[in-house]
This record gives structure tokens, C-alpha cells and sequence, in this order.
């Protein structure tokens, strides 16, 4: 996935520019946690490997602007497409035991968190 090494190369940058590692240290710690509870999830059947890499990802890129951040955006990403689910099963577009694909929501979220870190 090509978010990794551009990530990596943009935060080394910016790290090395800053003389501040701090933030590229959380940033790997929370991409390789949100990668392991990922796999854990895709091991039961609860995640797609497409997820896993996308969710660790948006750790990597959110965990070097504040730590909390990819923990907000994932946990919105599953509150949407719940929401989501909600409606579509009120509607009976869906049944229970459907898949869904989490990465729209996840990429949703993630744009969304960006956007309030960087504005605010």
C-alpha cells in the first residue's frame, strides 16, 4: 500500500526539519497497534485485510498530527456505518449477517478528522 512509504518519507521529513521524534514514534506505534487488533478482527471474520491496511493507514498519517486522532476517526468510521446499516436494514436493502465494506466510511472519517485537526 503506498500510504506507508509516503508516509513515512513525509513524517521523516517533517521530523527530522522539527528535531521532534515524538510524534513519528506515536504515529508507528499506533499504525502497528490498529494493524494488530486489525488482524485479530480479520482473524475472527470481523474485518476485511482491505480495512486492516486502510485503518492502519489512517493511524499512521492521523497519529502524527495528535495521538487521539485515529482512535476518534476509526471509532466514527464504525459509528457511520452503523448508522448506516441501521437504516438499510430498516429500509430492508440489507439482512442481517450482510457484509458491508468499512473503507468509505473509514476514509470518510478520515478526511473528516484531518480536516477538524487542521482547522482548528
Amino acid at each position: 500500500m503506498p500510504v506507508f512509504p509516503i508516509a513515512l518519507l513525509a513524517q521523516t521529513v517533517a521530523t527530522t526539519i522539527e528535531a521532534d521524534w515524538v510524534p513519528l514514534i506515536s504515529a508507528v506505534a499506533l499504525a502497528l497497534a490498529t494493524f494488530i487488533v486489525g488482524l485479530i478482527a480479520n482473524y475472527f471474520d470481523l474485518l476485511g485485510m482491505g480495512d486492516v491496511k486502510l485503518g492502519s493507514g489512517i493511524a499512521l498519517v492521523l497519529g502524527f498530527f495528535a495521538p487521539l486522532l485515529p482512535v476518534i476517526s476509526i471509532g466514527l468510521a464504525f459509528v457511520l456505518a452503523f448508522l448506516v446499516i441501521c437504516i438499510q436494514l430498516a429500509r430492508g436493502k440489507v439482512k442481517i449477517g450482510s457484509s458491508i465494506p468499512l473503507g468509505p466510511y473509514l476514509l470518510l472519517s478520515c478526511f473528516g478528522s484531518l480536516a477538524w485537526q487542521l482547522l482548528s
